[in-house]
């Protein structure tokens, strides 16, 4: 258990996590493709803001395009990235758990539990960004320097590239964290170092994007969207009991540490356990939304290390060993179990290497197994065969993964037109500049031509103009209406043509 403790372990358990979780991927959700669809559209010569809206997420998906254009624009690729940044969070929850509790045990177990609820690849960065805040705030409340603050900072400039809203999810907490080290005098100097060299870092991206489009509509575009998003934000107490307890569970664990902490005098002190209570806090009050149950694995990371730190100071070594010993075994028979129902069986050398070129092929191919949506594929099948290359499409309705999987550009800015989005005339006004400018071989209405030319009447005009037709065109048991070009509606009046 001693070799555990040292840099083995999170070697150990970097590749456990990042093998389980390639291994046992199923299909994709269509969110995973609303960052990979920006990320594509760089790939066909398209810049953020100037030529695409960007709803204050540039790190995701340039992160993406990066690993796209130096490994390939397949899905394998995205997989592996975002399974990677899974597996280093996980890493970071094992480390951050075992200083926490001081026991192998309970941070496996915190690990473990985190597999067992398996978050969605496309939220890596939830997980990620905020451990990684919360290492580094420790790392400067043990012996607080100028250069253990800048690190931070960089971090805090990070998470709000990747998301902007994470530069308040982060920073409030990191300016308590100084209140709570420093005297008066000294948190002050130290807050405006920290948010000086934030903005320094933020500086080069806003510059660009003063360039691109306009620094004023950007930002107001941003909170646009952010309002929306908020607007799903569970902000009552659920009615479920199961969404209660949840709920209950999640925002009770930060809050009992804080109040346990008062009187800690372990390595960990009120300042350490009070910054880590608050980054949990505030991501569970913004990304716990809709059905709670299904958004805990965005915000287990956080928690299991709270709730690591209370099992150490609350619990008995010999029950603390005895309780993560329970923990490992539950969850890992619950793995077990998972692994099995999906027929994997136990894993041997030969079926591990097997499965891994199974899953590899899947992804490279963009096989149905792996897609969502896959009464979809003859659309898609259609546009990739049989559209020019550089002809884009137009997706209404929630389907970011048409355009990426048919290897084809989004038109008007958008991979997807969701009603309650980018609605605002300024918004809707750049969306038909981009559009007059853009050859459109097709218009997917996922939910009906009246949701599309009732939100953005202007850009409805423009595809009539171009004497574009709606059909219903039949796909595998489902009826999708689509707006075509007239000679493509007349030779294909009820189904996507051949080539």
């Amino acid at each position: 258990m001693r070799l555990l403790s040292t840099a083995a372990a999170p070697a150990l358990v970097f590749v456990t996590v990042w093998a389980f979780r390639f291994l046992s991927m199923g299909a994709l959700e269509n969110d995973h493709f609303v960052a990979l669809a920006r990320a594509h559209q760089m790939l066909h010569g398209d810049w953020p803001v100037r030529d695409f809206f960007d709803p204050g997420q540039p790190l995701a998906y340039l992160t993406s395009a990066a690993a796209a254009a130096l490994f390939g624009p397949t899905l394998l690729t995205d997989v592996a990235l975002a399974t990677t940044l899974l597996a280093l969070a996980s890493v970071l929850t094992y480390t951050l758990a075992y200083r926490a509790s001081g026991s192998v045990l309970v941070a496996t177990a915190a690990v473990a539990v985190g597999l067992a609820v398996s978050p969605r690849l496309y939220n890596a960065g939830k997980l990620l960004l905020p451990l990684g805040a919360v290492g580094l705030g420790w790392r400067y409340a043990d012996a607080p320097s100028v250069r253990r603050l800048a690190a931070l900072a960089v971090w805090s400039a990070l998470a709000c590239l990747w998301r902007h809203d994470y530069a308040v999810y982060i920073a409030v907490p990191v300016m308590v964290l100084l209140m709570l080290t420093h005297d008066r005098t000294l948190a002050r100097r130290r807050i405006v170092f920290y948010a000086g060299l934030c903005t320094a870092c933020l500086l080069p991206w806003f510059l660009y994007v003063q360039w691109a489009g306009g620094l004023g509509a950007y930002l107001a575009s941003a909170v646009g969207f952010v309002v929306t998003e908020g607007q799903r934000t569970v902000a009552w107490w659920p009615d479920d009991v199961r969404q209660r307890s949840a709920f209950v569970a999640l925002m009770g664990i930060p809050i009992v540490a804080m109040v346990l902490a008062r009187r800690s005098r372990g390595p960990l002190t009120f300042a350490h356990i009070a910054y880590a209570a608050a980054i949990a806090l505030v991501a569970n009050i913004v990304l716990l939304r809709d059905v709670i149950v299904t958004r805990m694995p965005d915000v287990i990371g956080l928690v299991a290390v709270l709730a690591a730190w209370i099992a150490g100071r609350a619990i008995s070594r010999q029950l603390l060993r005895t309780a993560g010993i329970v923990a490992l075994a539950l969850v890992s028979a619950f793995i077990v179990i998972r692994l099995a129902s999906q027929g994997y069986g136990m894993p041997t050398p030969a079926k591990v290497a097997r499965r891994f070129a199974t899953v590899s092929d899947l992804l490279r191919r963009g096989a149905p197994e792996v897609i969502p949506n896959r009464e979809r594929l003859p659309l898609i099948r259609y546009l990739e065969s049989c559209t020019p290359p550089t002809s884009r499409v137009l997706v209404s309705g929630f389907g970011p993964e048409i355009p990426v999987l048919a290897h084809r550009p989004f038109a008007g800015g958008l991979a997807t037109w969701i009603p309650g989005y980018y609605t605002h005339p300024a918004e809707v006004e750049r969306a038909a500049a981009r559009l007059l400018h853009e050859r459109v071989s097709i218009a997917v209405m996922l939910e009906g031509a009246a949701a599309f030319t009732e939100s953005w009447p202007a850009l409805a005009a423009d595809l009539r103009a171009r004497h574009f037709v709606e059909r219903s065109w039949r796909l595998d048991g489902t009826t999708v209406v689509v707006w075509v070009p007239d000679d493509v509606a007349a030779r294909s009046p009820s189904a996507p043509p051949s080539c």
